[in-house]
């Protein structure tokens, strides 16, 4: 798939130029942690479908390279599951990630110490397990599977951070690329998510 190579490109590119440009405004980190409803939309020749809202975990670390002192580019690494339930047989198709956004965040300071932010960007992220009900792993040709391990798409999110650092966010993953093997436009399954988040951010608090 040729777009996992994408996002490496574009940070190796875009990472340092921030950090030039943000000088004298202190890289942030944080580490999150929170639940995720996820979805598919499935496309085979005749037939359109979607699974039911399917909850699963979310959790990671972030870092926040400014920009200018209200902008930063922000990579993270995540671990989460995404998926879906069928809504014929019930089953849960579960899919676990491990994924790497990388946001582009307008973070502007608010009065006593208070933040908010909100960005958008790519995400690209790689299946290090799966499971549909019957012991079968959909990453795994050999036992039956016909997704990719890769995906690729959009991210966008909005949250705010107290004076203390700890933050409450909320997160949409949409999947763009075509995980089924060999897909076409009339053969195609992709991911959605819808993430919200509690965090602790190490650096940039207000001084107690």
């Amino acid at each position: 798939m040729n777009t996992r190579w994408t996002l490496p490109v574009f940070l190796a590119i875009t990472l340092p130029a921030g950090a030039q440009q943000g000088q004298g405004t202190p890289v942030l980190f944080s580490v999150t942690a929170g639940g995720s409803l996820s979805t598919y939309v499935s496309r085979t020749p005749g037939n359109r479908s979607s699974g039911s809202l399917l909850p699963g975990p979310e959790a990671g670390f972030q870092a926040d390279f400014p920009v200018t002192t209200a902008c930063y580019l922000q990579p993270s690494l995540l671990y989460v599951e995404k998926g879906g339930r069928d809504r014929v047989t019930g089953n849960a198709l579960t899919l676990s990630y491990l994924e790497i956004p990388m946001d582009f965040n307008f973070r502007p300071g608010l009065a006593k110490g208070n933040a908010f932010w909100v960005g958008f960007g790519p995400y690209i992220a790689y299946g290090i397990a799966g499971g549909d009900g019957s012991g079968q792993d959909p990453f795994r040709p050999d036992q039956g599977g016909t997704l990719e391990r890769f995906d690729a798409g959009g991210h966008l999110q909005i949250g705010y951070q107290a004076p203390k650092g700890f933050l409450l966010g909320f997160s949409e993953q949409l999947g763009l690329a075509n995980i089924r093997n060999d897909g076409t436009g009339n053969n195609a399954f992709r991911n959605n998510s819808f993430n919200l988040f509690l965090g602790y951010c190490f650096t940039g608090r207000k001084a107690p």
